[in-house]
Formats: C-alpha cells, sequence, structure tokens
C-alpha cells in the first residue's frame, strides 16, 4: 500500500485569501484615523475650556466666579487676548514673572491660600499650544458655597507683577486644569491610543498567520 501523493489543488484550496491581507490594512488604517479622530476631539475640548476661563491682566484686579468647589489653576498666558487688547509677552518674558496674587472670598472677607502649582508638564504644554505656563493653584471650599446665593462662589483677585525695568501688561488666565481627565477619556488620546495598539496588533497578526499559511511555514499534524 503507498501513501496517497498530496493534492496541489487541495492544498492551494487550503491557502487562505490574500484578502487577508488587505482587511489587516484596513484594520491598520481604521486604527489610525481613530488615533487622529481622537486627537482633534481632545483639541476641541482644550480650546472649550480655554474659551472659558476667566481672564485678569496684571497689574490689576477683578471678578472672579465659580459654580463648584475644588483646585483650580492660575495660568501665565503668554499670548492670548482680553477685552479687545492682544497680549504676546513671549519674548519679554522668558520665565514667568514674578506675581503678587491675593484672591478674597467677597462674603467672608477670607483670603485663599495659593501656592506653586505642581502639575505636570502636559498640562503646559497642551495649554494654548505651549503658550502658557500654569503656575499656581487654590482651592475653593464647599464652606464658601453654603451663603447667599447672591455671593457664593465670588472672589476678588489682585493681581501684581515685580519685575524691575518691565511696564509689560500681563495676561492670567483662572479655571480648572486643562488637562486632567482629558488624557485619561476614552474619547481622547487615551482611547485613540488604545485603539492604534490594538488595530496594530491585531493587523500584524493576521499578516504573519496568513503569510504562514500560504507559504506551507506551518504543516498539517497527522495523528
Amino acid at each position: 500500500m503507498t501513501d496517497k501523493a498530496p493534492d496541489d489543488n487541495a492544498t492551494e484550496h487550503n491557502k487562505p485569501s490574500r484578502l487577508w491581507y488587505a482587511m489587516a490594512l484596513a484594520l491598520m488604517i481604521l486604527g489610525v484615523v481613530g488615533f487622529v479622530v481622537s486627537l482633534n476631539i481632545a483639541k476641541e475640548q482644550v480650546d472649550s475650556k480655554l474659551e472659558a476661563m476667566q481672564r485678569i491682566v496684571a497689574p490689576g484686579s477683578g471678578e472672579l466666579s465659580f459654580d463648584e468647589p475644588g483646585d483650580y489653576l492660575i495660568y501665565y498666558e503668554k499670548v492670548g487676548s482680553f477685552n479687545g487688547e492682544n497680549f504676546d509677552t513671549t519674548q519679554v518674558f522668558r520665565e514667568a514673572p514674578a506675581f503678587e496674587i491675593t484672591i478674597q472670598h467677597e462674603a467672608s472677607g477670607e483670603f485663599l491660600t495659593i501656592r506653586q502649582a505642581k502639575y505636570d508638564k502636559g498640562e503646559s504644554q497642551m495649554f494654548n499650544r505651549g503658550q502658557a505656563n500654569s503656575e499656581f493653584v487654590f482651592s475653593v471650599p464647599l464652606t464658601h458655597f453654603d451663603e447667599n446665593a447672591n455671593t457664593t462662589g465670588k472672589y476678588t483677585m489682585t493681581v501684581a507683577h515685580e519685575n524691575e525695568g518691565i511696564k509689560d501688561r500681563v495676561l492670567l488666565a483662572v479655571g480648572p486644569p486643562v488637562v486632567g481627565t482629558l488624557m485619561s477619556d476614552w474619547r481622547g488620546p487615551f482611547g485613540g491610543a488604545a485603539l492604534l495598539a490594538f488595530s496594530f496588533v491585531v493587523s500584524a497578526t493576521t499578516v504573519l498567520v496568513t503569510w504562514m499559511l500560504r507559504n506551507g511555514k506551518v504543516t498539517r499534524r497527522d495523528d
């Protein structure tokens, strides 16, 4: 009894189609597109938060109003505009100016504690395309929201910058952290990066397995 010669036509028939390569490429493109879309979504969210921030010009003072307690950042905005006035102090101040800042609760007269911000560099880099730095942080206490509704969350912020020989007015922006939850949001860069990594792994695996099967690198085991 002789062994039956392998049927070349049957072997060719069992090979996976080249369409698997196309499917792998399509999946990779989908991952790249998803990542780009996630970056655009994050940019729109950042721009929206920037527009909503309150501005104060130094030296000077102004009223701040907050809807809820929590941490807020004070940004030195190198390039921006406020009340029709344009600001660009990029060349004037290589580093952040020396500020003297007070924030007083209008109802109680209490002053908030202002401390140096310890947020990572991403907070500064994503804000206004790197044209601002998060310099200070302060906390609005819950107790300030237990009073008369007309004064709740209202503060007066007074700012002076004492930099010898420099009289340029400086723009500050006040608001919650810009980056914060954006980086961990599934609709933002985190989700986009996860989709890109998943599509890359699946695409690479599909291409490798298809190539091995089509080139006879995987043999059938006969028991």
